[in-house]
């Protein structure tokens, strides 16, 4: 893709969200980088990522992945506005979130999170604390106790006699 081809308007505080030179391979390159990784799309339906910019890396989770469903967090409405405009044949697959405190809804803590960290360029503090209150909400959501009805206490009351019994029979043999 020619440098003319991407909207100088399109800065965040005057810097660049993607490559100027080649954001469609820079996309899949940062895709490819994560299946490496062994991530394992193919269980996610739905993933978070940290960072829309002009969305050139969501274009190739999309098409790499056709069942996969994207929260997306940028705080950029206008960027989102260009997303939107470009391609809205994915938009029906992707949710924008620009509120950090949103990303702390709980049907949002249990999504794998991705960062696309070029589209942070010119606000990385707005970011990193995006992910920083997520990766806290994450860990809170974990710790969580768990109140368990009265079916569920009868039923860990019936497992553990059956661990129990087990045992005995184990130590009599």
């Amino acid at each position: 893709m020619l440098r003319s081809a991407l909207p100088e308007s399109l800065l965040r505080n005057g810097f660049n969200v993607c490559s100027r030179r080649d954001p469609i391979g820079e996309a899949h390159h940062w895709l490819m980088e994560l299946l490496k990784k062994d991530f394992d799309f193919n269980n996610q339906e739905s993933l978070l990522v940290l960072g829309g910019g002009l969305g050139f890396h969501l274009i190739a989770v999309l098409e790499k992945f056709p069942s996969a469903l994207l929260t997306v967090f940028e705080p950029s409405v206008e960027f989102q506005n260009y997303f939107l405009r470009k391609h809205s044949d994915f938009s029906p697959r992707i949710n924008w979130v620009s509120d950090s405190k949103l990303l702390l809804q709980s049907e949002l803590v249990g999504l794998r999170c991705l960062t696309f960290r070029p589209s942070w360029q010119g606000d990385q503090s707005s970011f990193v604390q995006a992910l920083k209150d997520f990766k806290q909400a994450q860990a809170a959501a974990f710790l969580k106790p768990v109140s368990l009805t009265a079916d569920d206490r009868q039923l860990c009351r019936i497992l553990l006699s059956c661990v129990a019994v087990k045992k005995q029979v184990n130590q009599c043999a």
